[in-house]
């Protein structure tokens, strides 16, 4: 019986430990160099694709992180090198949490900015924009409102991956749109168990498809704080290490 319940607190000591990750000035570049598409998976949300992944004609979606592109886009020496190659799959294994951490912790102000989408002369652009943002997503600028950022912050990142959960894309609902209304601050009135009025959660939906173009513009025109960020385990926060 003593043993097992060493067990037990030797188990839960574990899950309790805290991760700390050092957020740097290549995560930061690599980000910045990203295109944003979107997931089409449940509800849909935004997937940050990676330098060099969406270069390619295959279904850029699926692609995931390529090392070799990695060590192009951040000067780490030549691809033969076993080295800067063993640094780019690091770097490709942390860019979820850096995606997490940048979505807490990057500033930004509301404001209309270059979109510079890379995905929008891309053979497959027009399958990887959001449900009625094809034309948005080409536009030379967009305008970012306080609501974006919210939701931005809000984003939950699918298990260290670089892409929102299309199923619970803000917290614990799989009808989304009440989780949206409490990172909004809004009173959202609930029309019996089905949720919201119709025009209610159209305009929520609106905005939660808007979050591809913020998020792009955010990639490129938030500053970030390269440093020591902690979490108790992957279903908690971060925060600055002190």
């Amino acid at each position: 019986m003593r043993s097992l319940y060493l067990l037990a607190l030797s188990t839960s000591l574990t899950v309790q430990a805290a991760e700390t990750f050092t957020f740097d000035a290549n995560h930061i570049k690599l980000l910045q160099q990203s295109a944003v598409g979107w997931g089409f998976v449940e509800s849909g949300a935004p997937l940050v694709i990676l330098p060099g992944s969406f270069e390619s004609n295959a279904d850029i979606e699926e692609s995931g992180c390529k090392p070799e592109a990695v060590v192009a886009a951040l000067n780490l020496g030549k691809v033969s090198d076993s080295t800067a190659t063993a640094k780019a799959q690091r770097y490709c294994a942390e860019m979820g949490k850096a995606l997490d951490i940048a979505l807490r912790f990057g500033e930004i102000a509301p404001g209309t900015y270059p979109l510079n989408w890379p995905l929008r002369d891309h053979k497959y652009g027009e399958q990887l924009a959001a449900v009625g943002l094809t034309k948005t997503m080409r536009k030379p600028t967009f305008t970012l409102q306080a609501d974006h950022i919210k939701l931005l912050r809000g984003a939950v990142v699918w298990r260290d991956t670089t892409a929102i959960d299309g199923k619970r894309p803000y917290g614990d609902m799989t009808y989304y749109f009440y989780d949206m209304s409490e990172l909004l601050g809004r009173q959202n009135t609930p029309k019996g168990k089905d949720g919201y009025s119709k025009d209610i959660e159209a305009k929520l939906e609106q905005l939660h498809f808007e979050t591809q173009p913020a998020l792009q513009v955010f990639l490129r025109e938030a500053r970030f704080k390269p440093g020591r960020y902690t979490r108790q385990g992957s279903s908690y926060g971060w925060v600055q290490a002190q």
